[in-house]
């Protein structure tokens, strides 16, 4: 978490300065994990918590702590309000980019699969094969139609 924090700045801040923006980071991205668990935020690699939280964090650090024009070295305000510009810019474009993305692909092909295929894996139904030998998880029963996967796969080795 704290080399995300501080990779974008590292050329304009003091060592000291890195060392903090890492801790922040650091404390950032258990507060952000946990907002995330409460939300209901599917994250399960932490990419949100770790990249998202931090990285924005570090946009934000470079107007704090800049060495030049940074908020703490005497700078005023307007190094912090550019970053904050940026984050928001980013923000909007990505949104709205992968918004019409996924809006596109919602009413054309689909972004859903089935209730089956959810529960048993998607390693299963794309490739017939569960990722990890020994760990299939069968569908619970009645969903979606029978006989849809062989209850056998002779790609797995019983343990014995």
């Amino acid at each position: 978490a704290g080399l995300v924090g501080i990779t974008g700045g590292c050329a304009y801040v003091a060592p000291s300065s890195a060392v903090l923006i890492g801790l922040v980071s650091g404390v950032l991205v258990v507060l952000a994990v946990s907002l995330l668990d409460r939300l209901h935020v599917d994250d399960p690699v932490g990419a949100i918590a770790v990249h998202g939280a931090n990285g924005i964090w570090g946009i934000v650090a470079v107007g704090l702590f800049a060495e030049q024009g940074g908020l703490f070295y005497g700078g005023g305000a307007h190094l912090l309000g550019v970053e904050v510009l940026g984050v928001l810019s980013a923000a909007a474009w990505s949104f709205g980019a992968t918004f019409v993305v996924f809006q596109v692909l919602k009413h054309t092909v689909g972004i859903r699969v089935s209730k089956r295929e959810e529960l048993e894996g998607m390693d299963l139904a794309e490739h017939g094969m569960p990722a990890y030998t020994g760990t299939a998880t069968p569908a619970l029963p009645g969903l979606g139609a029978e006989g849809a996967h062989p209850p056998f796969h002779p790609h797995e080795v019983p343990a014995s």
